[in-house]
C-alpha cells in the first residue's frame, strides 16, 4: 500500500521528459513562426518600396510630357528637355527604345535606394534623404509608340535581389536579371504617355 502512494505522490521521471520535450517542441515551432513572419513583413515592405519608386518613375514620365507639345521627331531630338522621353526612339507605332536602366548612380553599383536617384527631378528630395541609403533596387523602363507623335506606352519594373541570395549578385543591374526568379524580385508598372495637346 506504501508503495502505490509514493507512485501518485509526484511526476514520474518519463512524464517530466515528456513535458519538457513538448515545451521544448512548442518553443521552437514559435521561433519558427516569428522568423516567418519577420520574414514577410520584410518581404511586403520590399514590394511596397519598390512599387512606390516605380510609381515614382511613371509619374516623373508623365511630368516630363507635360512639356512636350511638338511631333515625336522633334521631341526625341531634344534630349536635354526631354531625357527620358527622347529615348522613345524613331515616332513609328510598335517602335521603342528597349529596356534602358535609369536613376543611375556614379559609382560601379548600380543599385539606388527607395526614394530612386533622379538628378533631374528629385533635386529637392535629394537634399533631404540621401539616396544611397538602403540601396537594393535596379529601375529600368521602356518606352513603345503607340500613335506616332502622340502617345506612347511606358513600362517600368524595379527589381531587387531576395534576401536569401548571395550579396553582390546583381550588383550592376544587368538587363536580364529577371530571368532569375529563384534570386530576383520584381514589380511591373505600365501607363500611357501623352503629348500635351493643350499647350502650342
Amino acid at each position: 500500500m506504501k508503495r502505490l502512494a509514493n507512485s501518485q505522490a509526484g511526476f514520474s521521471m518519463i512524464e517530466l521528459m515528456i513535458v519538457v520535450a513538448l515545451t521544448a517542441l512548442g518553443l521552437v515551432t514559435l521561433l519558427k513562426m516569428q522568423a516567418q513572419t519577420l520574414q514577410a513583413v520584410g518581404s511586403s515592405r520590399t514590394i511596397a518600396e519598390a512599387a512606390n519608386l516605380g510609381n515614382h518613375l511613371l509619374e516623373s514620365l508623365k511630368l516630363e510630357a507635360v512639356e512636350w507639345s511638338m511631333d515625336g521627331t522633334l521631341m526625341i531630338a531634344q534630349t536635354a528637355r526631354f531625357p527620358h522621353l527622347s529615348q522613345a526612339g524613331s515616332p513609328n507605332p510598335g517602335s521603342g527604345s528597349g529596356w534602358l536602366r535609369t536613376m543611375l548612380p556614379d559609382t560601379t553599383e548600380k543599385l539606388v535606394g527607395p526614394l530612386g536617384n533622379d538628378a533631374l527631378l528629385d533635386t529637392g528630395l535629394l537634399t533631404q534623404f540621401p539616396w544611397d541609403r538602403n540601396r537594393r533596387f535596379c529601375v529600368q523602363y521602356r518606352l513603345t509608340w503607340l500613335l506616332a507623335d502622340w502617345l506612347m506606352r511606358a513600362d517600368v519594373r524595379v527589381l531587387w535581389v531576395r534576401d536569401n541570395s548571395r550579396v553582390g549578385l546583381y550588383d550592376e543591374c544587368p538587363d536580364d536579371m529577371e530571368n532569375d526568379p529563384a534570386n530576383v524580385g520584381f514589380v511591373s508598372i505600365g501607363g500611357a504617355i501623352m503629348r500635351n495637346m493643350f499647350i502650342k
